[in-house]
């Protein structure tokens, strides 16, 4: 009986996330994405594979829900020396002003091309553009490290910009730093009589690619392809927010690469392109 109530628990949080309130009016500019965020922490910390297109458009999405209630804050695994590129490119007016903001950028366009500046972030980066001309209060900051460490200055940079804003801050991490995160969350848990107020969920996929360095920068595939394509689906597990090292995940079913976003993208050649449309 309690695996019984427990499944259907899970199910009614999973209903209530995803399929409630999908087709309300109110969102018809953003697609659908779990709902009644509301009740979720003031700080969402996604950990993803570096460099599919699934987990920044989720992301953007997320975000387009959010801004619809609150102003919320984009923290993204770029170095802090790279704001001033964020900034430009959200203040740039034509594609040409956008183009050269990021040719010009070292950070995208560095060799080691590891998916932190993907076609799929540029994307991104490209929606909330787009949200905050319709008036959105979307803020974009560059919450990376800048050398050994990482982990320690990505949480602080994130606590910082949250302290500095006072929003919602939704940020996109490695899942690696995502997990540290967790960690560290659980120990100031401990050490605090008032918790953070924060969420770690890692982004999973059953199959498919990614742009990563492992160690040569390309596409690269996983998982078992004849799982095939799968719903959105969320688990929440039933340890406290923190617990044992273990954030919770989404499922966001097949993911596929994406490759670098900076101009001199188009010179992949196209062995690694085709190899990519073949899926």
């Amino acid at each position: 009986m309690m695996a019984v109530a427990t499944f259907i628990s899970a199910f009614a949080i999973i209903y209530l996330l995803f399929f409630h309130n999908q087709e309300d009016p109110a969102n018809e500019n953003c697609e659908a994405v779990p709902a009644a965020w509301n009740s979720m922490p003031r700080i969402i910390i996604f950990g993803e594979i570096h460099g599919t297109n699934e987990a920044p458009r989720f992301v953007a999405e997320l975000v387009c829900n959010i801004a619809r209630s609150a102003p919320v804050t984009v923290g993204i695994e770029h170095p802090p020396s790279e704001q001033s590129t964020l900034d430009d490119f959200m203040k740039a007016k034509t594609q040409k002003e956008k183009n050269e903001v990021i040719s010009s950028s070292p950070f995208w366009n560095r060799d080691f091309q590891d998916g932190k500046t993907s076609s799929a972030m540029l994307q991104m980066l490209e929606r909330i553009k787009q949200l905050k001309h319709t008036g959105a209060k979307i803020y974009i900051r560059a919450i990376g490290g800048e050398g050994p460490g990482q982990t320690d200055e990505i949480f602080r940079n994130i606590m910082s910009s949250e302290q500095e804003s006072g929003t919602k801050i939704v940020a996109l991490v490695g899942n690696g730093h995502a997990r540290k995160i967790h960690m560290q969350a659980e120990a100031s848990d401990r050490s605090k009589t008032s918790p953070i107020d924060l969420k770690v969920i890692e982004i999973e996929y059953s199959s498919g690619s990614a742009w990563t360095c492992a160690p040569t920068c390309q596409i690269q595939r996983f998982g078992q392809d004849n799982l095939g394509e799968k719903e959105i689906s969320l688990k929440v597990r039933a340890s406290p927010a923190h617990a044992a090292g273990h954030p919770d995940w989404i499922y966001l079913g097949r993911s596929h690469a994406s490759p670098p976003g900076y101009l001199r993208a188009r010179t992949i050649t196209a062995k690694r392109m085709s190899y990519e449309s073949a899926e």
